[in-house]
């Protein structure tokens, strides 16, 4: 800046884009791009899913959560960008994500 040079950037915000995942569709992506044990471990992870309220005292039953990822980690953004994947590009993506889960083992 100070000599006067400019920087130029583009903030995107989608409103309630990891709300908008839904399951299904995103576990048939994953069946096709990522390892079966991976896939098989993510259909576990959102089938169990469940969420209940509280309310002046009294609190729900259990119910199922069919649509969404977790936000706040490094687990949702990758499952919201598998799940807007289009078309032939599954195709090769795949090995980006494999190296990305590798890359989140070895950070354990």
């Amino acid at each position: 800046m100070e000599n006067q040079q400019h920087c130029t950037a583009a903030f995107l915000h989608v409103s309630q884009a990891f709300d908008e995942v839904r399951h299904p569709g995103l576990l048939l992506k994953t069946k096709r791009i990522l390892p079966s044990s991976y896939s098989n471990l993510l259909k576990s992870y959102l089938n169990e899913s469940q969420f209940e309220t509280k309310f002046n005292g009294e609190t729900s039953s259990h119910f199922h959560i069919h649509s969404g990822v977790p936000q706040g980690g490094t687990l949702g953004p990758l499952l919201h960008v598998l799940y807007n994947i289009q078309g032939n590009f599954i195709r090769h993506i795949r090995g980006m994500t494999q190296q990305y889960l590798q890359l989140m083992k070895t950070l354990r």
